[in-house]
C-alpha cells in the first residue's frame, strides 16, 4: 500500500502514485504528456475493432434488424424527429457548439421530439453533458438552429 500524501496537484491528502501526485492526477499528467502516443494507438485499436463489429454485424444481420425494428417501434416520435433532423438539417461547416462555442459542432439535439426541426448543434461533450443532466438543459443560454417551420 502507497502511502498517504497531498497531491502537488489537486492539494487533496490521497495516496501516493509518483511524482508527489495522487494516482488520478499523475494518469491525467500522462495522458497529456503522451497525448500523440496515446491516440496512434487508439486509433490502430479503434480501425482493428471497427473491422471485427462490421464483421460481426454482418454475420448477426437479422438479429440487429429485429432489435431497430423494436427500438423504432418502442421509440416511435424519437426516430421519427432523428431521422428527418439528419436528413434535413445539415451542420454547416466551421459551426460551433451551440453552448461552449469552442468545440465544432458535429450533433443535433432535440429538446422536444414532437418540434422535429428545432434542434441544438452541439459538440460531443456538450451533448453527453445535456443528456446526464436531461432536466438542467433550460439553463443554458443557448440559440435555435431551426431548419424550417415546426409544422408538418
Amino acid at each position: 500500500m502507497n502511502k498517504i500524501i497531498t497531491c502537488r496537484d489537486c492539494g487533496e491528502k490521497k495516496e501516493h502514485q509518483a511524482k508527489g501526485l495522487c494516482n488520478l492526477c499523475y494518469h491525467k499528467e500522462y495522458r497529456f504528456l503522451n497525448r500523440e502516443k496515446i491516440a496512434i494507438v487508439s486509433k490502430k485499436k479503434g480501425e482493428r475493432n471497427k473491422e471485427k463489429y462490421k464483421e460481426h454485424r454482418r454475420n448477426n444481420l437479422p438479429r440487429y434488424n429485429e432489435y431497430s425494428k423494436k427500438y423504432n417501434r418502442k421509440h416511435h416520435q424519437k426516430s421519427i424527429a432523428t431521422s428527418k433532423a439528419r436528413k434535413y438539417i445539415k451542420i454547416p461547416g466551421g459551426y460551433k457548439c451551440e453552448l461552449c462555442k469552442e468545440e465544432l459542432a458535429i450533433e443535433r439535439h432535440h429538446e422536444d421530439y414532437n418540434y422535429i426541426f428545432r434542434v441544438d448543434l452541439l459538440c460531443h461533450g456538450c451533448h453527453m453533458k445535456v443528456h446526464k443532466k436531461k432536466g438542467d438543459f433550460d439553463k443554458y443560454d443557448k440559440k435555435r438552429f431551426t431548419c424550417q417551420d415546426d409544422e408538418e
